[in-house]
């Protein structure tokens, strides 16, 4: 991956609601920044989750108190605001999205990019001054502790559309969880397993992933290497079964259909989302809650057609069946939502991080059509060879401009053991051997001094413990860059390009 890579462990004190930053350097030069007081309440920051749960559609609506109302008027997101405010069921069309998406972006800036300002700007200059980038690319390595839920709540790739004036970003989240190995090696066959789930008895979803797969792997160079397998409609038995005839074949499990987060009866198999009704409806239905919710996932009974709501164990239990499983891909609504509990493993994504190295998934939820063209982008980038990183950044891209109130929405979950995560697939080396380039001339002197001044100064700025002297050296670092990139233009005149 060409981009440099800043390591940030974000550290949260709920009691003084203040994050803590602790940073990591290329060169293994560390930092702390903080702690910073967050800009959002509790309620401010559960209140914004349910308004981002809202598409561009008049459907679904979700009501919404008096104190809400007032609260979403006061920062300029209702598009019709009532005087004196009241309680209301809104839909995405009753709200500026847009003003929103903005809104929580610039909370994420004032946590992460304010503070790390001065080192994420060096890290673009070195990138510029030894590649000579006119967009230099800087990879934050989120890395947060399970029980750190606030933090996982937050949709940290909304900064991914935060264009920054001297390079872009890209955002990778790690659960610090050290005791599961990292990535295997790239393997020279994948088995794509695709599930379609699209029960009686819940909205229509007209399931195509499978074919938008096939699609966006065409073409590319691993297309021959990852053959596509479906189960439609996917039940829990027919995955145990594919799972054990897979053996120790390496997969990729692809789940498309419905998710949830909530309580599942044990009586009537229904779910609730809420502490106090029952998931029936009917008084005598006897549901109690007693542990934490927990992320669902909406498979297809085989003798009702009728949905079969199984579970973060059930899942688990299942996917321990498989002999080499390299990355869960689920386009079900909410099925990296964690809440509620003592950390964030009651969500399906982050729960199957002990069994699987690699895991995308959405906190919030997906409408058919951006699910689909996800799934196309997303298989694209892998069969090119893509790091899973480099590849849910190029989801992120292309999704941006016909699903911006989505784009933002697949979350990749990686171990904190692991890198960019790697490429899933090895790549055949098919281009023929070639005589290696005659040694390059060495630096001019003159280059090479500049040079080390650089390297010095973007030092001191990154090191230095006062604002003074970190401003004073980020400016002599811009002043010697503009120096090299004159000295380079003049050289490569004078010598027809040879320096």
């Amino acid at each position: 991956m060409d981009a440099a890579v800043l390591a940030i462990t974000l550290e949260l004190d709920p009691t003084r609601w203040e994050l803590g930053l602790r940073f990591r350097l290329p060169d293994g030069g560390e930092g702390r920044a903080g702690p910073l007081p967050l800009p959002f309440t509790a309620d401010d920051l559960a209140l914004c989750e349910r308004a981002l749960e809202l598409n561009h559609s008049a459907h679904p609506r979700a009501d919404f108190t008096a104190p809400e109302i007032a609260r979403l008027g006061g920062w300029g997101l209702l598009r019709q605001p009532s005087d004196p405010p009241g309680p209301a069921a809104l839909s995405g069309q009753d709200l500026h999205r847009e003003r929103l998406r903005e809104q929580v972006q610039g909370w994420l800036v004032h946590l992460l990019l304010d503070p790390l300002a001065v080192p994420i700007q060096a890290l673009f200059a070195v990138q510029r001054a030894r590649a000579e980038r006119e967009r230099p690319l800087l990879y934050l390595r989120l890395e947060l502790w399970p029980t750190d839920l606030t933090l996982f709540r937050l949709p940290w790739e909304l900064l991914h559309g935060h264009r920054l004036p001297r390079g872009d970003l890209l955002i990778g989240r790690y659960i610090r969880y050290e005791q599961a190995a990292g990535l295997p090696p790239p393997a020279p066959r994948l088995q794509v397993l695709v599930l379609h789930s699209e029960p009686k008895d819940l909205p229509p979803l007209v399931l195509q992933d499978h074919a938008r797969i096939a699609a966006g792997l065409a073409g590319t160079a691993g297309a021959a290497r990852m053959p596509i397998q479906a189960l439609d409609p996917a039940s829990l038995e027919g995955l145990q079964e594919a799972l054990l005839a897979l053996g120790a074949t390496p997969t990729i499990l692809h789940f498309a259909g419905h998710g949830d987060f909530g309580w599942r009866c044990e009586q009537c198999r229904g779910i609730s989302h809420g502490l106090d009704d029952t998931p029936c409806g009917r008084a005598d239905c006897g549901f109690r809650r007693h542990d934490p919710p927990e992320g669902l996932l909406a498979f297809t009974d085989p003798a009702t057609g009728k949905p079969d709501w199984v579970g973060i164990d059930g899942v688990s239990d299942t996917l321990k069946l498989a002999g080499d499983l390299r990355l869960v891909v689920l386009t079900a609504c909410k099925s990296a939502a964690g809440r509620r509990g003592a950390d964030v493993f009651n969500g399906l994504a982050q729960r199957l991080m002990d069994l699987v190295p690699a895991v995308i998934a959405s906190p919030f939820p997906l409408e058919t059509g951006a699910a689909e063209s996800f799934a196309g982008s997303l298989y694209a980038a892998l069969g090119a060879g893509l790091s899973l990183v480099e590849s849910l950044h190029q989801v992120h891209l292309r999704m941006k401009p016909r699903f911006p109130d989505e784009w933002y929405r697949p979350v990749l979950y990686l171990r904190s053991s692991q890198g960019d995560g790697g490429r899933l697939l090895q790549m055949e080396e098919d281009t023929p051997t070639v005589a290696a380039d005659p040694p390059a001339d060495p630096p001019h002197p003159l280059l090479a001094m500049l040079q080390a001044q650089y390297d010095a100064a973007v030092e001191q700025s990154v090191t230095a413990v006062d604002a003074v002297t970190q401003v004073k050296a980020q400016q002599q670092a811009d002043k010697v860059e503009r120096d090299m990139q004159r000295l380079k233009q003049a050289l490569k005149r004078n010598r027809g390009g040879a320096q």
